[in-house]
């Protein structure tokens, strides 16, 4: 299991999930879209793409997609066979409900408290 930020051209959830299926369709073939829909620890909105093992690509995938203040965050699964993946699985969609995005509230305390000083 591996956590990334999609690339800088990329700040929607949305465009970054469909050029990464146009892109990974030969291999991979479609995606169970949207098999786990729900909300972060800190309340942003994520959901969970399916990428079953194919002839051309023996992984099985589980990506999270976490819409972020202009970026897109994603949390990939990836098992060997059908087994681990059936175990690693419920823990793959428990993963993005703990998420949260470190750190924001103290930046923004601290503008506040930067401009109360001006």
């Amino acid at each position: 299991m591996y956590a990334k930020i999609a690339g800088t051209g990329f700040t929607e959830v949305d465009k970054f999930v469909a050029t990464a299926i146009k892109e990974m369709q030969k291999t991979h073939g479609l995606p169970k879209q949207k098999v786990v829909v729900g909300k972060t620890g800190d309340g942003r909105a994520f959901f969970i793409n399916e990428y079953p093992a194919r002839k051309t690509y023996s992984q099985w995938e589980r990506v999270a997609y976490i819409q972020l203040p202009n970026a897109v965050a994603f949390i990939v699964l990836s098992s060997r066979d059908e087994a681990d993946y059936k175990k690693d699985a419920p823990r793959a969609a428990r993963d993005p409900e703990i998420f949260r995005l470190h750190g924001t509230e103290r930046r923004k305390e601290g503008r506040v408290a930067q401009l109360r000083e001006l």
